[in-house]
């Protein structure tokens, strides 16, 4: 009798050990014990990544999380896309530094988002081409002006990449961003009650993809799909209803995610561990993944 309850004991240590060690730790020592993540995507994919809203009027605790995700993708090469408002480049130094960093880093793609994201501009749709084309042409100077300043540069690369905030975009602002030089709308939704944008041979325009967030909201609160379920969600991705682009006959899919979804909801301007990890692990297992092709617009 004695020796059954020893051995229950054991037992029970052992799951209790085990639930510590694959649970717990990766929490209290998130990066130092990871469990390993093998994606399955099951046929050739092309995916872009975009992080959003990197703003430079936030509290300055918490640029630190800009310096990291920019450190994640330079050390790991991989491509992606940083949406950023032109007008809140101002002159904090620390952020100036670690956004002339993300300017420079070659993987790492900018994209403009309007000037200043103000209320106008999540009514832009309503106003005439001129009026948009201004506002456009408003984040543009802007950043080249504030890059030119930071760098010391007189020539200066502007983004090609265009994004409106509340995804306002209609043929007017297509033809007012090419006329300024943008080649590419990318942005993952169709804003409410507008109808999907088209490309053409000289621009192109994705209003699709999927977020790691459940909701597809942007926020702290908003909880995040397991890895299983972004692989599951680019195995099944399909869309009838609008124009999905690809490349070499192979779906062309925008993945996103906002700095925002990143901070804790416990603690103000400090990273949510658990977050970041599932985010990391995530995106190195697509890295590793064969039928996985991670690219730039």
């Amino acid at each position: 009798m004695a020796s059954k309850k020893i051995l229950l004991f054991m037992v029970m240590l052992l799951i209790i050990i085990n639930t510590t060690y694959f649970l717990l730790l990766p929490r209290l020592f998130p990066g130092n014990i990871e469990p390993k993540i093998n994606s399955n995507i099951n046929e050739e994919v092309y995916l872009a990544l975009y992080v959003g809203d990197i703003d430079g009027e936030v509290s300055e605790d918490w640029f630190f999380f800009y310096e990291k995700i920019t450190d994640f993708y330079e050390k790991n090469n991989i491509p992606v896309v940083f949406s950023f408002y032109p007008a809140s480049i101002q002159d904090e130094k620390t952020f100036n530094e670690i956004f002339l960093k993300m300017y420079e880093i070659e993987n790492i793609e900018l994209m403009q988002k309007g000037y200043n994201g103000n209320d106008l501009e999540m009514i832009i749709d309503k106003l005439s081409f001129e009026e948009q084309k201004k506002i456009i042409k408003k984040g543009q100077n802007h950043f080249k002006e504030k890059i030119k300043e930071i760098a010391g540069v007189n020539y200066v690369k502007v983004p090609v990449l265009y994004n409106q905030i509340g995804s306002r975009f209609t043929e007017d602002t297509k033809k007012a961003a090419e006329s300024l030089g943008f080649k590419f709308y990318f942005d993952m939704y169709v804003g409410e009650g507008l109808e999907p944008v088209n490309s053409s041979e000289t621009f192109d325009v994705t209003q699709y993809g999927f977020s790691f967030t459940k909701t597809g909201a942007a926020g702290g609160e908003q909880k995040f799909k397991t890895p299983q379920e972004i692989f599951y969600a680019i195995n099944t991705f399909s869309r009838e209803d609008l124009q999905v682009l690809t490349i070499n006959g192979k779906k062309f899919i925008p993945v996103w995610v906002h700095q925002q979804d990143f901070e804790s909801q416990t603690t103000e301007n400090e990273l949510n561990k658990e977050k970041w990890n599932v985010y990391t692990q995530t995106i190195l297992a697509l890295k590793q993944d064969s039928n996985v092709h991670l690219i730039t617009p």
